[in-house]
C-alpha cells in the first residue's frame, strides 16, 4: 500500500523565503532579540528602520506571481501522486487475489516488484518536488540580488537609517520607522513577474547531486 508521501504535505513542501533576509554590507544589522527596538536605539544612538519581510513576500507582485507558479507545479505533482496511488491500490488488490493461487516464491517476486515500484515512485516524486523548490528559490534569489537589496540600501540612505531590522523581531514605536510598504511599492515598480524555469529541466541536476 502506498503511503502518503510526506513531501507532498503542504507544510513540508513550503519553500523557504529566507533569501529575503535583510543583508546590507554597508549597514549594521540589529540581531539581539532579547531587547525591544526602542531600547536598542537608545543604547546605540542609531536610527533604525523596520521592514516586515513577510508582508513583502506576501504582497509584492513578483513574489505573488512566483508563488502562483510554484503552487501550480505542486498541484500537478499532487494529482500525479493521487493517480499513482489509485493505480497501486488496484495492483495491491490484484496481488491479494493472486495470493491463494500463486506459489510462495512467485508471490514473493510479485510483492518485491510491487514494493520496488512504490519506492521508485517515491524517489521520483522527491526529485520532482526538489526541482520545483530549486526553480522557485532561483527566482527568489534573483529578486533579492537584482532588486530588493538595492531598494533596501537606497531607502535606508534616503530616510537616514543606520540600521534595518525585521519587524518580526522588533516593536515598532513610530510608523516613520516602518519602510515595509515603501519597499513593496518600489519592488512593484522594478519588477512585477518572473518566470520559473521548468522544474523538469532541473531534475537531472538534482539526481546527480543526491547520488
Amino acid at each position: 500500500m502506498l503511503k502518503k508521501s510526506k513531501l507532498m504535505d503542504g507544510n513540508l513542501i513550503a519553500v523557504s523565503l529566507s533569501a529575503f533576509a535583510i543583508v546590507l554590507s554597508t549597514f549594521a544589522i540589529v540581531t539581539s532579540p532579547s531587547k525591544k527596538l526602542e531600547e536598542r536605539v537608545v543604547e546605540s544612538g542609531t536610527k533604525v528602520g523596520v521592514v516586515n519581510i513577510k508582508y513583502v513576500q506576501e504582497n509584492a507582485k513578483v513574489t505573488k506571481a512566483l508563488n502562483e507558479q510554484k503552487d501550480k507545479y505542486l498541484k500537478k505533482l499532487q494529482k500525479r501522486t493521487e493517480d499513482k496511488k489509485a493505480e497501486l491500490k488496484k495492483e495491491e488488490e490484484k496481488l491479494k487475489a493472486q495470493a491463494k493461487t500463486l506459489s510462495q516464491e512467485a508471490l514473493k517476486e510479485k510483492v518485491l516488484a510491487f514494493q520496488n515500484e512504490v519506492m521508485e515512485f517515491e524517489r521520483e516524486t522527491a526529485v520532482k518536488v526538489k526541482a520545483v523548490q530549486l526553480s522557485f528559490s532561483q527566482e527568489i534569489q534573483k529578486v533579492q540580488m537584482d532588486h530588493l537589496n538595492t531598494i533596501l540600501v537606497s531607502l535606508a540612505k534616503e530616510k537616514g537609517f543606520d540600521v534595518l531590522t525585521q519587524s518580526s523581531d522588533s516593536v515598532v514605536i513610530n510608523s516613520d520607522f516602518d519602510l515595509t510598504k515603501e519597499v513593496v511599492d518600489a519592488l512593484n515598480k522594478k519588477v512585477s513577474t518572473l518566470k520559473m524555469e521548468d522544474p523538469s529541466k532541473l531534475e537531472a541536476k538534482i539526481k546527480k547531486a543526491t547520488k
